[in-house]
């Protein structure tokens, strides 16, 4: 975590450095124009700021006429960039996505979906889990397509090979409506 936050501070660091560049300002004239201090403006530059604070970001990102949310913008688009692999073939970027979802739902309680695989003791197999391409090379010889979804085939099992499988968005849909009806039933 620690790790992400410091790439976060680097990358404002420089999309600051480089739009007051763009409009040959001194750190000393943006300062003035931020009400900051320039040996603040220098550390959030060079990276000495780990974790600048939001006011601070907002006047200076106001400053030099964005708003926070349009250099933040730029921040995320810049980490996805470094945190997803990048192919030609999309089919692959896709199914990279979907091992990420997978990952985010069982294991990150802020995820919306976390209650119903997390929550419920859903886990991934540690191959899968600690290394994307054996999760690739299973899914491509189960007969992966850019067009299908992973499904565990018992509902409360963990994903893993012999619990999953791939099928249509409306296979899926189908298969949840059965589930829904089911517990219906029974209460």
């Amino acid at each position: 975590m620690y790790f992400i936050i410091s790439q976060m501070a680097k990358t404002i660091g420089e999309k600051i450095k480089s739009r007051r560049k763009e409009f040959s300002w001194t750190q000393e004239y943006l300062a003035k124009a931020s009400q900051m201090s320039r040996i603040y403006i220098n550390e959030i530059e060079t990276n000495k700021v780990k974790n600048p604070g939001v006011k601070s970001l907002n006047k200076i990102a106001y400053a030099l006429g964005l708003k926070l949310d349009q250099l933040c913008e730029h921040l995320e688009r810049d980490r996805t960039k470094e945190s997803r692999p990048i192919w030609k073939d999309k089919k692959h970027l896709r199914l990279y996505d979907i091992w990420a979802g997978m990952k985010q739902r069982c294991y990150n309680v802020n995820n919306v979906s976390y209650h119903y695989y997390g929550g419920r003791g859903i886990k991934i197999c540690s191959t899968w889990k600690n290394d994307y391409s054996s999760f690739k090379q299973w899914a491509l010889k189960n007969g992966y397509k850019p067009y299908l979804t992973i499904h565990r085939i018992d509902n409360n099992g963990n994903y893993e090979p012999n619990n999953c499988r791939w099928i249509s968005n409306s296979q899926n849909a189908k298969s949840a409506k059965i589930k829904l009806n089911l517990r219906r039933r029974k209460t």
